[in-house]
């Protein structure tokens, strides 16, 4: 018989995000003060088990702390935000300047999902 596979998860996101940073977070995000925050965090939460199943069982985690950001900045677009943030987006989620946050966003290739551009 093959193993059971999870496929739901209850996570209490109050115990990881107290108020402010919920509002932090819609903020980040682009959303209105009120907005339910149930499809970021999934996304998140996609993101999160995709990199670690890649370090894992796939490529690993990348050696440079630049290749890592790219890397996890692929996921979160990939995954919770549906698009290319913007800049200052990057900025407050990575605590970047906006021109670092600049360089992070041009280093992620999305046509390959190859955040190195290679």
């Amino acid at each position: 018989m093959p193993p059971q596979v999870v496929s739901e998860l209850t996570i209490r996101a109050d115990t990881i995000f107290d108020a402010t940073r919920q509002s932090q977070l819609r903020a980040a995000f682009g959303l209105a003060p009120n907005a339910d925050l149930r499809p970021v965090l999934e996304g998140l939460a996609a993101a999160a088990l995709t990199e670690y199943s890649d370090t894992f069982f796939g490529e690993g985690m990348p050696t440079r702390a630049e290749d890592f950001q790219q890397r996890r900045l692929l996921l979160l677009v990939l995954h919770a935000f549906g698009r290319l943030p913007n800049e200052r987006q990057v900025a407050t989620l990575f605590r970047l300047t906006l021109s670092r946050a600049r360089i992070l966003l041009n280093g992620v290739d999305l046509v390959d999902g190859d955040p190195s551009g290679h």
